[in-house]
C-alpha cells in the first residue's frame, strides 16, 4: 500500500485525535501514527488488516442481490402452488446454496452483510452460513438468465420455476 504525504499527514491528524477518544487504545493508535509519520510502508498492511483490499463492485453487489431475489421468489412461488404442481418440483432444487467462501470474490461476506446486517430475505434459508463450499455464480449466472425471462419475475410459474432449476445443469451435461 502506498500513501502520499498529504494522505498520510490526514491519517496522522485522525490518529491523534482518536487517540484522545480512545484512551484505552490510545497505545496501538500510536503505534499506527508513528508508523504513518515515518512513512513504514511495510507495516501499513498490518494497520488496515481488518480493511479488506479487495472490492465488490456495484454490479456485483446487484448480482448477489438478484441472485437472492431469484430464490426468494421461486420459494413463495413454490408456496403458492398446487399439490399437485409441488410434487413435480424437488424441493432441493429451489434452495439457496450461498456463495464460494474460498473464491475471494466477497459475494459470501456481502450476501451474509446484506441478509444480516442489512435485515434482507428473511424468508431465504441460510445454508451453511451463506457458503456453498463450491463455486456456483456461472450456475447462478445461468439461472439468471432465465429468471429474467420469466414474464413476470416477481410472480413466477411452474414453468417458470421449472425453466430456472434447469438452467442449474450445464448445456454441454443436458
Amino acid at each position: 500500500m502506498e500513501l502520499t504525504r498529504a494522505e498520510r499527514w490526514i491519517l496522522v491528524n485522525q490518529m491523534r485525535i482518536l487517540e484522545n477518544l480512545y484512551p484505552d487504545e490510545a497505545e496501538h493508535l500510536a503505534t499506527t501514527r508513528t508508523i504513518l509519520e515515518r512513512g513504514y510502508e511495510l507495516h501499513y498492511g498490518e494497520q488496515a488488516q481488518d480493511i479488506y483490499e479487495r472490492t465488490l463492485t456495484e454490479q456485483e453487489s446487484r448480482e448477489v442481490i438478484d441472485i437472492m431475489s431469484m430464490y426468494e421468489r421461486m420459494n413463495w412461488a413454490y408456496e403458492s402452488l398446487e399439490d399437485d404442481d409441488k410434487a413435480a418440483i424437488d424441493k432441493g432444487d429451489i434452495k439457496f446454496r450461498g456463495f464460494d467462501g474460498n473464491s475471494g470474490s466477497g459475494r459470501l461476506e456481502y450476501a451474509q452483510f446484506y441478509a444480516e446486517e442489512m435485515d434482507r430475505f428473511k424468508d431465504l434459508e441460510r445454508p451453511h452460513d451463506f457458503n456453498s463450499h463450491s463455486s456456483v455464480i456461472d450456475m447462478y449466472r445461468r439461472m439468471l438468465e432465465e429468471w429474467e425471462a420469466s414474464g413476470n419475475k416477481w410472480e413466477l410459474t411452474k414453468e417458470d420455476i421449472e425453466r430456472i432449476i434447469a438452467a442449474q445443469t450445464h448445456p454441454s451435461n443436458r
